[in-house]
């Protein structure tokens, strides 16, 4: 029997890839929302980038090419609906992925979780400065700026939202 079998609520319950597709769906829904929403209720800035919450607890469970292939995807899709350079989202939400994926191994022998929030808080960090540079050399201050609000939206929700972007809720997961 799997850790995930035996979870009494209904995510618990699900295999990997349902947990993957509700998690590519809320940040489908997330994205659509800030492109629909957002702009109207003057909230562009302060609109959470849902696809580094999905590069961050894709890479917490294990490193595959499924996640890069459509963390890739969803970050072309923003590029050509926010007219960012062509790559641009798409090496943020890789540099998040990647970043994660370091503290993974260490992370599940850490019983305290202590290692896995700092690799967590630590590929935030690095994505939001990887947008700040390379959004940045795009941009000017101008755009690069307008990006901290909504870094700031998603570190804040990170936490609540992680749970739904674990592909595997086994917190030591064989490395």
């Amino acid at each position: 029997m799997t850790p995930n079998s035996t979870s009494g609520d209904l995510y618990g319950r699900t295999g990997n890839v349902a947990r993957f597709i509700i998690a590519t769906v809320i940040v489908v829904g997330v994205g659509f929302g800030g492109l629909v929403l957002a702009p109207g209720l003057g909230l562009g800035s302060f609109w959470p980038y849902a696809g580094v919450w999905a590069a961050i607890g894709w890479a917490d469970s294990r490193i595959s090419f499924k996640p890069v292939i459509i963390l890739t995807v969803l970050g072309l899709i923003v590029d050509l609906l926010s007219d960012a350079p062509l790559g641009c989202w798409a090496s943020i939400h890789l540099i998040a992925y990647f970043t994660a994926s370091v503290f993974r191994k260490r992370a599940h022998t850490d019983r305290t979780g202590l290692i896995r929030v700092v690799g967590d808080l630590t590929a935030l960090l690095v994505a939001f400065g990887a947008a700040q540079w390379i959004i940045g050399a795009y941009l000017g201050d101008a755009g690069a700026n307008d990006i901290f609000g909504g870094f700031l939206v998603t570190s804040l929700l990170y936490l609540p939202a992680r749970p739904f972007f674990l592909l595997n809720r086994d917190e030591w997961v064989d490395a």
